[in-house]
């Protein structure tokens, strides 16, 4: 009997000491390779089949964003037991390059491992990565305790009508929790603005590391802003209403909870090769000029459509120059956009439509048109044109009686009666007394005024001539009916109830007035540039200051 109980003993130690045999390696991986500079991510150290002391490696060319976290784990699979710890670092690439993380070392059992070593590849970052929380870095005082808000930017430098984009969040580790007022986000002064507020905000799954404490973290709104001016911009605090409380207080204690602010470094885009098709665009954009048709009678209309598609700045892109025939006749036209904002940025077509009457027949070629942008992810300026349109004209112009083309159409001739009327053979001359007409003021009147009327005509043509070469007295002349129609416009958003509309239409419609009355490019309108300009035209000092107000 205690022969048996000798043998299973031994016959234990052996199967345990087999059992925990295992072999020790050190080994170390990155969460993601290639890494966009500026995003954050994991590299973890793994030591298996032992324990011991971890040592990292140094991390040049990478900031330190949190670290280490440990964890180990012990697994019994088919009687083998398995060891391993892991220390985690979060890491920041600072520069694009090639980087390489040297091993990392361990010293367990009276010796030392050695992991692989990390070539870590940093690239560019795109906008939709940019926008991430977790790879954007706030300003100090977004708040701080148990229960705050952040505002991140996915750029903190720009040039005038480059967009970024603004997210807000909300952390929070109290266990009750009500949000109570967060509709009104700031307004921030010198950006086009598109807002976009998350209506139920609802809690991550996963726990935001902030200086040592785990917090719950919820998305409340996005902004897509576009700087209208150069300098340094602040981006305003967001302000929220909440109710915190914890399990064992049965009342909630009410709090306003503010941000931190953000500065903006807002820039103009480079004189060098900007040309005279540049006004103002920023993105990488394309344009498209069409016609619903190319064949067709004097005085028939045709749709004359110019589609600006892309990225960047769209809703601030104004109608181009044309330089069609003096036989077109030309409307205003009409803005048709398909814009949509999102964590990119924005994005989609802005198109113009115009009504184009030909007066007179003909072949007719449509000139390309030029456009010009600045593309700030290349640095550069970049002229792109259309296509030149080929236009028929057919059918016959005459000037009728108030000197309008009219067209002959060919028609048959109607017969207007059979009766013929009889010649009369005699005929009685009655004398008209008093002066004679030649000598009269009726004769000289009817003498001279075929010249007078031509000197005048000569005199009008000559000044129409000098007003149309004269492109921004036009603009000038023509800033009222442009803004009458912009705010008919924005009456109609206001009378729909799209309240954002309307303020953006508003908004655009004395930016467009005061670029064209006062001859100011429009990524240079600004309060203080509009301001000067309105106090040496001599305008009184109420009307400029309703104006800026």
């Amino acid at each position: 009997m205690l022969k048996h109980i000798v043998i299973s003993i031994i016959f234990l130690i052996a199967l345990i000491s087999g059992s925990v045999a295992q072999d020790e390696s050190l080994s170390m991986t990155v969460s993601k390779n290639p890494v966009p500079v500026g995003e954050r991510f994991k590299l973890t150290i793994t030591l298996k089949g032992g324990q011991g002391n971890i040592v990292p490696p140094s991390f040049n060319g990478f900031s330190l964003y949190a670290g280490p976290s440990k964890s180990s784990s012990t697994q019994w699979i088919n009687g083998v037991i398995s060891m391993e710890v892991s220390h985690s670092y979060f890491l920041v690439p600072e520069k694009i390059g090639t980087y390489t993380i040297e091993p990392a070392s361990a010293q367990t059992g009276g010796k030392t491992l050695s992991s692989n070593e990390l070539k870590i590849e940093v690239i560019k970052q795109s906008d939709a990565a940019a926008n991430s929380p977790r790879n954007s870095q706030p300003a100090s005082g977004g708040g701080s305790g148990d229960c705050f808000v952040r505002m991140y930017s996915n750029k903190s430098k720009v040039i005038v009508g480059e967009p970024l984009v603004v997210n807000y969040y909300l952390y929070n580790r109290y266990p009750r929790f009500d949000l109570e007022q967060h509709e009104q986000l700031p307004q921030h002064s010198g950006f086009w603005k598109d807002d976009k507020l998350v209506q139920s905000p609802s809690w991550n799954q996963d726990l935001e590391r902030i200086d040592g404490k785990d917090f719950r973290r919820a998305h409340l709104a996005t902004q897509v802003l576009i700087p209208q001016r150069a300098g340094e911009l602040k981006l305003e605090q967001y302000k929220a209403q909440v109710a915190v409380g914890n399990r064992r207080s049965f009342f909630m204690n009410r709090m306003e909870l503010k941000s931190n602010t953000l500065t903006i470094e807002v820039s103009r885009p480079p004189n060098s090769g900007k040309g005279a098709a540049f006004n103002g665009a920023v993105g990488d954009l394309d344009i498209n000029v069409s016609v619903d048709r190319s064949d067709l009678d004097v005085n028939d209309a045709l749709n004359l459509s110019v589609r600006i598609s892309g990225k960047g700045n769209l809703v601030l892109i104004n109608e181009l120059d044309l330089e069609l025939p003096d036989e077109f006749e030309v409307y205003d036209p009409k803005i048709k956009d398909k814009i949509s904002t999102s964590g990119g940025g924005m994005s989609g077509s802005r198109t113009f439509e115009y009504l184009v009457i030909p007066r007179y027949p003909g072949d007719y070629k449509l000139p390309p048109i030029e456009f010009q942008f600045y593309d700030y992810t290349e640095d550069r300026y970049r002229s792109i044109s259309s296509d030149e349109i080929s236009i028929q004209v057919q059918g016959d112009a005459v000037l009728g009686a108030e000197g309008a083309p009219k067209v002959i159409r060919k028609e048959g001739v109607s017969e207007l009666g059979t009766d013929i009327r009889h010649i009369r053979n005699k005929v009685r001359v009655q004398r008209i007394e008093g002066e004679y007409f030649p000598g009269s003021w009726q004769h000289w009147t009817g003498v001279f005024s075929p010249f007078i009327l031509l000197g005048l005509f000569l005199i009008y043509k000559g000044k129409r001539e000098e007003l149309d070469a004269d492109l921004i007295g036009t603009k000038q002349r023509r800033a009222g009916k442009v803004a009458a129609r912009q705010l008919k416009q924005a009456k109609a958003y206001l009378d729909s109830g799209d309240d954002n509309m309307f303020y953006t239409s508003l908004y655009q419609a004395m930016n467009d007035y005061a670029s064209q009355k006062f001859a100011i490019p429009l990524s240079e309108v600004e309060k203080g540039t509009v301001q000067t300009v309105m106090m040496k035209k001599g305008l009184e000092t109420n009307a400029v200051n309703s104006w800026i107000r």
